[in-house]
């Protein structure tokens, strides 16, 4: 009798140890689940490299910037979209004579240093129309930046990773603004809302297809 009761203390005693074990286990494992999905708390957020940040994620109101790199309340290329208003151009013929390639590739030119920006810029100015795209990550942000700006002309894609170039964007200004280079946009609001907002990037000349109507 005193044999079996030693017996069973000696099983109870391993299976206890066992169930610690398994729980501790557990834990470890549950530990290492939530640390791998919490990265937000251990991944640096990408805007604390931004040397120069318009927006200060608040609801204040946005300062323009003008000509002379000074800020002020006005747009500082009203005029040249007012005229654009007044007087648009009857006609696009930039597509006149163009070969247009229509089927789908997944070829780019991936941008994410300051040299193949200035390149972009240069390729930009000798043409008479680009489209542009945005993409905003807004998911460690109040008011969220833009993270990606996709390029496409006659001829090339581009994909412009402006978390790595956000304070070298002013090298598209001129481009941008040219009133004689026409902007290709789908539902341009919100583009146009974030290119002023991150990079003081202002479109003049815009063609928003979301908006257009044409005839047949």
């Amino acid at each position: 009798m005193e044999h079996n009761k030693k017996k069973l203390i000696i099983l109870l005693s391993i299976a206890s140890v066992a169930a610690l074990s398994i729980i501790f286990q557990r834990r470890r494992q549950k530990k290492n689940r939530h640390a791998a999905r919490c990265y937000l708390h251990t991944d640096p957020k990408p805007q604390y490299t931004f040397k120069h940040v318009l927006a200060d994620n608040s609801y204040s109101p946005f300062n323009h910037l003008n000509l002379d790199g000074l800020e002020e309340k006005s747009h500082p290329y009203e005029a040249d979209i007012t005229a654009l208003i007044d007087n648009p151009p009857v006609e696009f013929k930039f597509l006149e004579g163009v070969d247009i390639d229509l089927e789908m590739n997944d070829s780019y030119v991936w941008v994410d240093t300051e040299s193949q920006l200035t390149q972009l810029a240069d390729a930009l100015s000798k043409g008479k129309v680009f489209a542009v795209d945005t993409e905003q990550h807004s998911l460690r942000s109040f008011l969220g930046f833009t993270a990606l700006i996709q390029i496409s002309t006659k001829k090339d894609d581009y994909l412009v990773d402006t978390i790595a170039l956000h304070d070298s964007m002013s090298i598209l200004h001129p481009v941008f603004a040219d009133p004689n280079i026409c902007k290709v946009f789908h539902g341009a609001d919100g583009d146009v809302v974030w290119l002023q907002r991150d990079f003081h990037l202002y479109i003049v000349n815009l063609f928003d297809t979301a908006k257009v109507r044409f005839k047949y």
